[in-house]
């Protein structure tokens, strides 16, 4: 048995980018920094290391993120590592992502981009198996 499970716990670094497709599936990109702090042990300073991890939301959550996120929204999220290449100017890049199968809102936004929101509090997790609200994971 195997598992590929990412589960993070940070903010967005800037608002969902969606793309929609001819078929009118869509896609939406964002990008989500999760910080670890320690002190060190020689000098007693506090240390951080900031990681950005590159999410991919497709049917239900690329909704939901392009309607509810932007930039500094803190979110919950489980999904599976996924890796990529692609040719950019003749030049082939990798980029590893993680496609989202859980997603919880963390932040206390009030409002969608550019909507009134009906019926979602302060949090809101969608989960891919079953498509509706559920409870916080922890």
């Amino acid at each position: 048995m195997t598992t590929n499970l990412q589960i993070l716990i940070g903010n967005l670094g800037g608002d969902p980018e969606t793309h929609t497709f001819s078929n009118g599936e869509k896609i939406t990109r964002f990008s989500v920094a999760t910080t670890e702090s320690w002190k060190d042990k020689n000098t007693g300073q506090k240390k951080e290391l900031t990681q950005w991890h590159n999410l991919v939301a497709r049917k239900h959550f690329s909704d939901i993120a392009e309607k509810y996120l932007k930039k500094g929204s803190k979110v919950y999220v489980q999904g599976v590592t996924r890796f990529r290449t692609y040719d950019q100017a003749g030049v082939s890049r990798k980029v590893t992502e993680v496609h989202i199968e859980k997603l919880t809102m963390l932040s206390s936004s009030k409002e969608p981009r550019g909507t009134a929101l009906d019926n979602v509090g302060n949090q809101a997790q969608i989960n891919s198996t079953q498509g509706e609200p559920d409870d916080l994971p922890f």
